[in-house]
């Protein structure tokens, strides 16, 4: 394992710090860094700090990154995303989490990348669109089990995601920007626990800048 160790100047003060990180060690991904503060491998004065923390002058940061390479994200979900709709989204799949990911022809400014939900098992879809409507199939939700999530995208803006269920469905929709994100999930158990979908979500937006 490699250690880090750095001193803030008074110039850096307020900057979220997985983005100093990023800046200052650029070999290394936001998500990646973003995961290592997670597992508790950033320390503030000596303290577990949270992404969302605000560098101060004269903080002491001090973080660990694990000898294994840092893990490869698919080559063709970067590069897809900023040619159709000019941000780069990505299904989280590191973990097990979601696989069998694949993009799905869709029209100008529009993304959507099916994938399997191993923890919900269930078929889900990302879309997500750029100046325009998503275009979601017309379903009748249940205004009585509508929900709210939040998180904090990558610049310590938070984000609301509206999720709503309906008979054999659940949806989790957001906006950021001029652009406007959903996850649909196909739920054959009505008793099943939808939260990976929400969940999902918000690793999205904590992407997001």
């Amino acid at each position: 394992m490699k250690e880090f160790t750095y001193k803030i100047d008074l110039e850096d003060e307020e900057e979220r710090i997985d983005k100093w990180i990023s800046n200052t060690l650029q070999t290394l991904s936001r998500s990646y860094i973003q995961k290592l503060i997670k597992e508790n491998n950033v320390f503030v004065n000596g303290k577990a700090q949270k992404a969302s923390y605000r560098i101060k002058a004269d903080d002491v940061i001090r973080f660990q990154i694990p000898d294994a390479s840092e893990p490869s994200i698919p080559a063709e979900e970067i590069p897809l995303s900023i040619l159709k709709i000019g941000i780069p989204v990505q299904v989280a799949g590191g973990t097990g989490w979601a696989r069998e990911r694949k993009a799905v022809p869709s029209e100008e400014n529009h993304l959507k990348i099916q994938y399997y939900d191993n923890v919900l098992e269930a078929q889900c879809t990302l879309w997500a669109a750029k100046d325009s409507e998503l275009g979601l199939p017309a379903i009748e939700y249940d205004p009585s089990k509508e929900e709210t999530w939040g998180a904090e995208d990558a610049s310590g803006r938070m984000v609301t995601v509206r999720v709503q269920h309906a008979k054999g469905q659940a949806l989790a929709s957001w906006e950021h920007g001029d652009y406007k994100f959903a996850i649909s999930a196909d739920v054959p158990d009505s008793q099943a626990d939808t939260a990976p979908v929400p969940k999902m979500a918000l690793e999205i937006v904590r992407q997001l800048e």
